[in-house]
């Protein structure tokens, strides 16, 4: 109906268009009304009546219409109409190709469609899983942008805030990006697209429509006001598969770290556990459990010579010319020579398989749904009503006995329902394994073996259940379950990484099952337990000001509160302070891997980056925990792979280089692969090998055992010296020694006539290791009584030589020799700030310019987008806490806890990778006690301990107890109003300790070894208790 003029313009004045409200909302004029109307089930355009009073006329239009009228009111054109792009319909899953686009279709296209929820569905955030794209995606929901990924094969799992849904239609807008071969969203037969809530899970696989290039209208438009464009773009439904389940009742009692409502919607929501070696996601499913299992060793590829062709000629060339200044002909040459090709790239790490638990009966009602993990124990728990049933699910990964163990029991009357236990390893290319069931005196037994591909290791897993009554058959391969009022399953797995017969040693594993549920996780949660209770930290407690205590949140609920006010809750930081500790030792034991990138927890075959060992930065920063947070056993699997890299490395040193000692480059994996591998840009990294190595001399630093430092620490540095001295060269510019060619890791620079490069002669990160490298070297030397050995001398003479990294003259500290352009001025990697952390170079006290040139190129990095990754900004934390900023580092632990950390807590790169978590927990522990800045006093090594260094206002009052200062001094410091209160250090023998306190205390009382205390003035704000002559234990007591 035409709107007559008048009415037209009192309805623009009247009404407050554009703004539109997604849900029914009532205006009221003074004369007539106006209704504005979500768009309901069906319902694609919304419109806005005005009946003016006694005439009995309706005026109808569309809100687009009104907005144009409200705009011509003020004066203000209205924009152009959006132009409708060029729309084809596809299948989802499926590539591209054929399927909407054309065959040979690369780069940028838009995937468009449209859900419709009911005010049921709203009740909760969802979860928005996409599946495979290949290659990367970004994902917009109601024009909002709920995540990215880039990764073909990487998982992806975007949470849509409550906020966002609409009650009727919601558009889903997703830009893909495929940088060759066949693209698109993929999918994969297991892994279908979904949109998952508390009350509703929606299978999103149909036709959508697409549309190539980029045409970023797709993502922002609104249907409302584009209503001409919306007509064409409205998709066949997509299917609605229901779930209902019920809220969990009061909570009451004692609560576990991270608890949750309903069962894990995606992998990032489960729940992992661990023994070290063994790992497992926990669902928590009601009707169908799933544990992903893992287990370390499980790597396809073998040994096998991966070095690269004897390239020293062409290294030769390329430093020629790199010292001449011809950059990118000395890089081309690295490239075609000097690089592995694609097919010699790193094996990966793989999943294990999985464990089905799955209810035979139909399908029943849950209530009082509660799954929890306790980090305290290890133990992951699910438990509901069912039936008037209370059923409890409780799994551990066990250290002691080798196994992880699974527990469902009735809590009260009656019996389980019927269940079936599926033990399966998916085929993979050649991987074929052979899977077996037969019954037992006890119950049943389930297993697999088989080879993993590229003539990979062998494995094993076996499951053996036991019962609490009732019976168990085997049917169909699986065991069923009937009758019972409990069963317990021990899952063994094992491979022949270590040279044992997998299945020979799950059997072994296996014959402590028979000591029972009680005994066995007793046993594991005591193991736990031990190294848990360590340290304790406590930072103040929640705030008066929260209006629900946090622990009565659950762990969503308080990730999302945390996300809008962390000031309210720092017992969540302390929370993800112990669960980075929990995830260390649930990942990392003696006898095994090290922890990898995603800690031992991966649900691929070919995961993303391999899960395997970069180092440019990722294995080191799983263990900067360590050592500070009393975990320091859990890094002798690193030092047993670097054993492993100091041999294979004496090949690829040899080869490429022409020198003596060993070295590896930014990534290797379990067959310890040393040479350089794929693009310059980030496989042209020849010092990745002499970084690790300061993990063997820290760990020296933290335990003070000589025979470590002489038997496994020292030949480590040796070689890595050796390689460094022969390696380095003379510039002929300066006369000092410099490193190259070779990258800052994955970063770029630009050169004066605008070309990009990405290889340059000393790199500030390789200066910086280099420096690190010989300081400690000449240091081991010492405490082993070997300085006048050869070659500890000519380090010596190098590290005279050693050029410095420069300040430009815009006062930021330089990454490159030369001043060259930032082709990515917010890169993720800092790696010129090395020597601010973690080596010990630069200092607030001790070298107060380059401590001003670091944070000035930290803040540039911020102004400009870095830490956007969730390892990048843990080592923010880490910086600013070496710089003394308490402000600014605990501003960055609330950025990783809220743009990188998943449902699960685990870190999100993305996508997931768990060197944010352990980033994160040493940022910590640096902000609260420091150790690194040492010295020689008297023959002896001496460690500053800085007490309370990067102290927040936040956290004013708090106490942690039981940090590991280095020289194995556990450390208890109190604070109240974000002062001093109470510091003890318990040393394992009488050495020399000095204490820096915090700025302000000049005096203090000191007590030593139970003596009574004595006034001391600190002018200069160090305590120094001196070396006593009995080398016995000592406490020292400080009260300020």
């Amino acid at each position: 109906m035409t709107v007559a003029p008048a009415a037209a313009m009192a309805m623009a004045v009247a009404l407050p268009i554009p703004w539109v409200a997604p849900q029914t909302k009532a205006w009221r004029p003074k004369s007539g009304r106006c209704a504005v109307a979500g768009a309901g089930a069906g319902a694609v355009v919304i419109a806005a009546a005005y009946r003016t009073p006694g005439s009995g006329r309706t005026w109808q239009m569309t809100i687009a219409t009104l907005a144009v009228i409200a705009l011509l009111a003020q004066g203000i054109p209205p924009a152009a109409p959006v132009a409708a792009p060029p729309l084809s319909r596809t299948t989802v899953p499926g590539h591209w190709e054929g399927n909407g686009l054309p065959e040979g279709t690369d780069g940028i296209a838009w995937y468009v469609g449209e859900i419709t929820l009911e005010d049921l569905d709203r009740t909760s955030d969802m979860v928005f899983t996409p599946g495979n794209i290949d290659d990367a995606d970004e994902s917009w929901f109601n024009g909002t942008r709920i995540g990215a990924t880039d990764g073909f094969q990487t998982e992806r799992a975007y949470t849509v805030p409550k906020s966002l849904l609409r009650t009727g239609v919601n558009r889903i807008a997703i830009r893909v990006t495929d940088i060759g071969g066949a693209g698109g969203w993929v999918g994969t037969p297991k892994l279908k697209p979904t949109l998952a809530g508390d009350a509703c899970a929606f299978d999103l696989s149909g036709t959508w429509w697409i549309c190539q290039g980029d045409h970023p209208e797709l993502a922002t438009f609104d249907p409302v006001m584009d209503p001409d464009l919306h007509a064409r773009m409205v998709p066949i439904p997509v299917g609605t598969r229901r779930m209902k389940l019920t809220p969990m009742a009061t909570v009451t009692g004692t609560l576990p770290d991270l608890w949750y409502t309903k069962p894990a919607a995606a992998w990032t929501d489960a729940l992992p556990v661990g023994n070290g070696r063994m790992g497992a996601m926990v669902f928590g499913a009601v009707q169908h459990e799933r544990l992903q299992l893992n287990e370390a060793t499980v790597w396809e590829g073998n040994a096998s010579d991966r070095n690269a062709p004897a390239a020293n000629e062409f290294f030769q060339k390329a430093r020629a010319l790199a010292l001449a200044g011809k950059v990118l002909e000395a890089q081309q040459i690295m490239q075609d020579h000097c690089m592995l090709p694609d097919d010699m790239m790193p094996r990966s790490h793989q999943t294990l398989g999985d464990l089905h638990i799955e209810m035979i009966d139909v399908p029943r009602a849950a209530s009082e749904y509660r799954r929890s993990l306790t980090l305290r124990t290890g133990v992951a728990a699910s438990q509901f009503q069912m039936n008037g049933v209370s059923i409890v699910r409780e799994v551990i990964a066990s250290a002691p006995d080798e196994l992880l163990l699974i527990d469902t029991r009735v809590e009260g009357e009656g019996n389980l329902p019927a269940m079936r236990i599926h033990l399966h390893r998916d085929n993979f290319e050649t991987d074929t394994p052979v899977h077996t069931a037969i019954p037992t005196r006890q119950g049943a037994r389930l297993s697999f073996t088989g080879h993993t591909g590229q003539g990979g290791v062998g494995y094993a897993s076996t499951a053996d259940i036991h019962t609490d009554g009732g019976t168990v058959t085997i049917e169909g391969g699986d065991a069923v379950v009937r009758g019972a009022k409990s069963f317990t399953i021990a899952v063994a797995a094992r491979t022949d990484y270590f040279g044992s017969n997998p299945a020979l040693q799950c059997e072994n594993d296996l014959r402590s099952a028979v000591s029972g549920w009680s005994a066995l996780s007793e046993r594991a949660s005591a193991w736990f337990a031990k190294s848990m209770d360590r340290v304790s930290l406590d930072l103040g407690g929640p705030s008066p000001e929260a209006s629900v205590v946090p622990d009565l949140l659950s762990t969503p609920e308080r990730l999302a509160r945390f996300r809008t006010k962390p000031e309210w809750d720092n017992d969540f930081i302390s929370l993800y302070f112990q669960y980075g500790r929990y995830l260390l030792l649930s990942s990392s034991r003696q006898g095994s891997l090290p922890a990898n990138l995603q800690g031992i927890w991966n649900q691929h075959f070919r995961a993303p980056w391999n899960a395997d060992f970069h180092t440019n930065i990722n294995v080191q920063m799983n263990y900067w925990p360590a050592g500070p947070c009393a975990l320091v056993e859990t890094e002798l699997p690193l030092i047993d792979l670097l054993d492993k890299l100091r041999v294979r490395g004496v090949r690829t040193a040899q080869d490429l280089y022409g020198v003596r000692g060993w070295c590896c480059h930014h990534i290797t994996d379990a067959w310890a692969m040393t040479a350089p591998e794929g693009q310059t840009v980030w496989g042209m990294y020849p010092l990745g090998g002499a970084w690790l190595v300061r993990h063997a001399w820290e760990h020296y630093e933290y335990t003070n055992d000589t025979a470590f430092l002489r038997d496994r620490a020292w030949p480590a540095l040796d070689g890595a010296v050796r390689f460094l001295l022969d390696y380095l060269v003379k510039d002929p510019t300066t006369g000092m020694l410099v490193s190259g060619p070779s990258t800052s890791p994955e970063n770029t620079f630009i050169l004066p006539d605008g070309s990009h490069a990405n290889l340059s002669m000393g790199t500030s990160m390789d200066q910086w290791i280099a420096r690190d490298l010989l300081v400690n070297y000449l240091d081991a030397a010492r405490v082993l009584g070997r300085s006048n050995e050869a070659l500890p001398i000519e380090a010596a003479e190098a590290l005279k030589h050693l050029a410095t990294p420069a300040v430009a003259t815009d006062g930021r500290l330089m990454e490159w020799s030369k001043p060259y352009g930032e082709a990515e001025p917010g890169h993720r990697h800092m790696s010129h700030l090395y020597g601010l952390h973690p080596a010990n170079f630069i200092s607030t006290d001790g070298t107060p310019a380059l401590a001003a040139a670091a944070r000035a190129s930290l803040e540039f990095r911020l102004k400009n987008g870095g830490g956007h990754t969730g390892w990048s900004r843990a080592w923010l934390i880490n910086f600013w806490a070496r710089l003394h900023d308490g402000e600014r580092a605990w501003a960055d632990i609330c950025a990783l806890l809220s743009k990188s950390t998943l449902p699960n807590l685990f870190d999100d790169h993305p996508p997931f990778q768990i060197d944010g978590n352990f980033g994160g927990t040493a940022g910590i522990a640096e902000m609260l006690m420091q150790s690194h800045i040492r010295s020689w006093s008297a023959g002896h090594l001496v460690h500053r301990i800085d007490l309370l260094p990067a102290l927040p206002r936040e956290w004013s009052d708090g106490r942690v107890r039981g940090l590991i200062a280095r020289g194995n001094i556990v450390v208890d410091i109190q604070w109240k109003h974000g002062a001093v209160a109470r510091v003890q250090l318990d040393s394992p023998d009488a050495r020399e300790l000095r204490i820096k306190m915090p700025t302000g205390v000049t005096r203090a009382h000191v007590a030593v070894a139970g003596q009574a205390p004595i006034d001391l003035p600190i002018p200069d704000g160090i305590v120094i208790i001196p070396r006593a002559a009995a080398p016995t234990p000592r406490s020292v007591v400080i009260l300020p």
